[in-house]
């Protein structure tokens, strides 16, 4: 026999900071959210005892790997191996899991088609909190204010710090794309550890469409690549001819010198010991093979 259950009455919805919000949830997120306020202003900077600080998306266990669509690429990480992989990554437009691991912690970044979505962590530093205590936009006293009242938040530091009115929504998204890029520029760092790839898994975490570039991230990794590498690929490509994509070049967001100097290989007719030798020093011909580098690795530069 069946039985019969009322329709469920309708609801509306709204965009927030954090997704999409149901008129029950958000009427209850409000009140939580003048609750944090109040906790928040009550706060004393000198309160004894380390603040409680609730579960972050950071602090989680990872979630169960989805099975991969393909045998993932693995091995052990090395000088530069994180700025290859990201480049791979970005070239082949991949979407799925990158696994980076040193001990005890972890680094694990979802793409789509080749671009960051998400990145979870375990490493302290990569903590929003921290992030924005480094980048100036909060002091230590406020950062652990906050944190006394996260729980009321939902664990969500971004919709906490616009609730309470320490920043804009816009600036919020901003600063939380500038922390996903940082996580995986720090990776590029990592000289020891393991990866692992896992072809075609999807973010299972809530997040922001960011619209970050892996490019642009690549772009500030340049100090990461070991010397002796550059000197291996400029002894192989330096006298070859050389194109390169202008469009794509852009993306990676390099300085206009360096860009004009790349820019010269836009008509296929010379070859990057041209452009690095045009360099007047030292160090500015070492920057611009590892562009080139990573340019190359990307499939941007491509050498005839």
């Amino acid at each position: 026999m069946s039985t019969w259950s009322p329709a469920p009455r309708a609801t509306t919805s709204a965009i927030t900071i954090s997704g999409t919000q149901t008129e029950v949830a958000r009427r209850a997120a409000s009140e939580a959210a003048e609750v944090g306020r109040i906790a928040f202003a009550a706060a004393e900077p000198a309160a004894g005892g380390s603040p409680r600080r609730a579960p972050r998306v950071d602090d989680l266990p990872r979630p169960p790997a989805a099975r991969a669509v393909t045998s993932p690429p693995e091995g052990a990480l090395s000088p530069g191996t994180v700025v290859d992989l990201l480049c791979s990554i970005a070239r082949d437009r991949r979407t799925g899991a990158l696994l980076l691991q040193q001990g005890e912690l972890y680094k694990e970044a979802y793409f789509h088609e080749g671009h960051p979505v998400f990145v979870a962590s375990n490493v302290p530093e990569d903590r929003f909190g921290e992030f924005l205590v480094r980048c100036g936009v909060l002091d230590r006293d406020q950062l652990d204010r906050v944190l006394r009242v996260l729980d009321l938040f939902q664990g969500r530091m971004g919709q906490a710090l616009v609730s309470l009115g320490l920043l804009e929504p816009v600036d919020a998204v901003r600063l939380l794309a500038a922390q996903v890029a940082a996580k995986l520029v720090s990776a590029c760092a990592w000289h020891e550890g393991t990866y692992e790839f896992r072809q075609g898994e999807r973010n299972p975490w809530p997040a922001l469409a960011l619209e970050l570039s892996t490019f642009s991230i690549v772009g500030k990794t340049l100090s990461s690549l070991p010397v002796d590498r550059l000197v291996a690929w400029t002894a192989r490509a330096a006298d070859r001819r050389a194109g390169i994509d202008l469009e794509r070049l852009r993306a990676f967001d390099l300085d206009p010198a360096s860009v004009q100097s790349l820019g010269a290989l836009a008509t296929g007719r010379r070859t990057v010991r041209d452009v690095i030798d045009a360099a007047p020093t030292p160090s500015e011909r070492l920057h611009v093979t590892a562009i080139a580098y990573v340019l190359w690795r990307c499939g941007v530069l491509r050498l005839q």
